[in-house]
């Protein structure tokens, strides 16, 4: 990390936060129709941490300065979180939800910061990863660029990890008006967690919970089974 970087004062360092729909830490994904592909995932401050304090104090000073060097003036962001909250890249967990309206598994009660890699959209990148030794996983100008199944298995959804990620403000009715959003630059994971809803990853090890089979089949009826499915069938109209 450059001496710039670590004295960016829109730069927050995060200890210990959960990761979240991390699918496209692996490979790009579009968050809307025609949208550019692009590696991000959200950022899960948990309240139980003993670092949510320090965490929310990181991110809410480097919001302010983001504010500060958008608009001179550092409050404004809180304006904007009044009439637009999906305008500003951190929010509380209750207001996450899917299509029937229900909050995620494992987001109330938190802080969320959901972000993407740097590049924005002309020249999207994936963030540097570092497993828990911190080893590079990602990270092309240390010649490290590991499979996307490797990076998932070391940035599940679920997994802990400590992050650098900075807050930067936008402005104008061609980018959708003011805002404040967030890149993330550097991922550590610390590889502990249970894995959330929609992050598990099947390895041949789930196969030995199935008990074998008998491989005679001589004993089915063919024509019972036939019927079976016919009936089964029906069910669905």
């Amino acid at each position: 990390m450059t001496d710039e970087k670590k004295k960016n004062p829109r730069i927050a360092t995060l200890k210990n936060v959960r990761l979240s729909f991390t699918d496209s830490l692996g490979e790009a994904k579009a968050t809307v129709k025609n949208g550019v592909p692009k590696h991000g995932c959200n950022l899960l401050l948990e309240p139980s941490t003993p670092e949510f304090e320090a965490n929310k104090k990181a991110v809410l000073a480097a919001i302010t300065a983001a504010s500060e060097e958008t608009w001179g003036k550092p409050d404004k962001w809180k304006k904007i979180l009044e009439d637009d909250p999906k305008r500003i890249q951190y929010r509380k967990g209750e207001k996450f939800t899917n299509a029937d309206d229900e909050v995620y598994t494992g987001y109330a009660g938190c802080m969320v910061v959901p972000g993407y890699g740097p590049g924005g959209t002309k020249n999207p990148k994936r963030p540097a990863i570092m497993d828990r030794k911190k080893n590079w996983v990602w990270n092309p100008d240390k010649g490290a660029e590991a499979s996307n199944s490797k990076i998932l298995d070391v940035c599940y959804s679920g997994c802990y990890a400590d992050v650098k990620v900075e807050f930067y403000g936008v402005t104008g009715a061609d980018n959708g008006g003011d805002g404040i959003f967030s890149t993330i630059h550097l991922i550590r994971s610390r590889q502990t967690g249970d894995r959330m809803a929609g992050g598990y990853r099947i390895s041949d090890e789930d196969a030995d919970d199935f008990d074998d089979l008998n491989d005679d089949l001589d004993d089915l009826d063919d024509g019972d089974t036939a019927s079976g499915g016919s009936d089964d069938d029906d069910l669905f109209g």
